[in-house]
């Protein structure tokens, strides 16, 4: 019953939104919202199943940002066994939203993400979930790539295991999600929000971030500086965003490999979600769609004989 009041609660949303479009004048933008929210009508309709993380075996829990099944087995060179999960969700905070109902004493969150921190956004707060919530990305923030790079989150990661030796962690990357770290010319089609009377840095990192993923909400698409608007319009191609994504996956995991050589425990590398690159005429990786691309993410158990004993 309280599944069928939030989709209710989420139709009258956008029913204000498609008002909201068409007293501005945006039809494209319209019709945009309308064709990605006739395409998640039957994943309404049809309960979604796929695995729930806290119900799974693990000490070590890696998650990488908008990485596709696909692309994590052609690039990953760490030894192991791979498998394929389909997560909970499309989006960063449906994922959490559905993985994490209770509160986990024995999780601490080190977090690159600013969508998972002490603060409620869309409905989830960390703080609310687990023992503690690290945010690196207030600390590690990167100014001129406008995102968290890995190599602040390793460093995070070893400092906590110091002090939490007997909690499991969940450690989240922001790569492969764009900004893009080594295509940095691509970043010049990432919208970003200038707050310069804005005291708060925390906020304004955080208001900066929120911008750079306004790619994903719902396929509204205007502006150049939209990067998908710009494959759209041909500007540039998409297989530029792909190698863009690609360069990003294979900076994570090289961090990543770096990090697991340094746990002693069971750890796995997963998603909270996929990405899209066209599939479906959709890019990125709108919430409440249930393709292949967004919901089927790698499940890696790393091979203990190559960690630390």
């Amino acid at each position: 019953m309280a599944n069928l009041k939030n989709r209710i609660k989420n139709s009258i949303t956008r029913l204000g939104k498609y008002r909201e479009l068409a007293a501005k004048g945006y039809l494209f933008k319209l019709i945009s919202a309308i064709f990605t929210d006739f395409l998640r009508l039957p994943f309404y309709l049809i309960p979604h199943k796929g695995v729930k993380v806290v119900e799974e075996d693990w000490d070590y829990l890696i998650i990488l940002d908008a990485c596709r099944f696909d692309t994590f087995k052609e690039l990953n060179d760490i030894e192991g066994k791979l498998e394929k999960r389909r997560g909970l969700g499309s989006f960063t905070t449906e994922w959490g939203n559905k993985n994490f109902d209770g509160y986990y004493d024995d999780i601490v969150y080190v977090s690159g993400n600013p969508r998972v921190c002490d603060s409620m956004i869309k409905g989830f707060k960390g703080s609310e979930h687990f023992h503690d919530v690290i945010d690196v990305w207030d600390e590690g923030w990167d100014e001129e790539l406008e995102t968290v790079p890995p190599g602040k989150v390793t460093p995070a990661v070893l400092e906590v295991r110091k002090k939490y030796p007997d909690k499991r962690l969940i450690i989240h990357y922001m790569q492969p999600h764009c900004p893009f770290v080594i295509r940095t010319d691509l970043n010049k089609f990432l919208p970003l929000m200038e707050n310069p009377d804005k005291s708060n840095i925390i906020r304004r990192k955080f208001l900066k971030f929120l911008a750079s993923k306004s790619s994903e909400i719902r396929g509204l698409w205007k502006h150049t500086d939209n990067p998908w608007n710009a494959v759209k319009k041909e500007i540039i191609e998409i297989e530029e965003f792909r190698e863009g994504h690609l360069e990003n996956l294979r900076v994570v995991l090289k961090e990543v490999e770096r990090l697991v050589e340094n746990l002693d425990e069971k750890t796995i590398i997963t998603s909270d979600h996929g990405e899209l690159f066209g599939e479906f005429w959709m890019y990125g990786h709108p919430d409440g769609i249930r393709v292949k691309p967004l919901v089927e993410v790698p499940w890696f158990e790393v091979e203990m004989s190559k960690k630390v004993q």
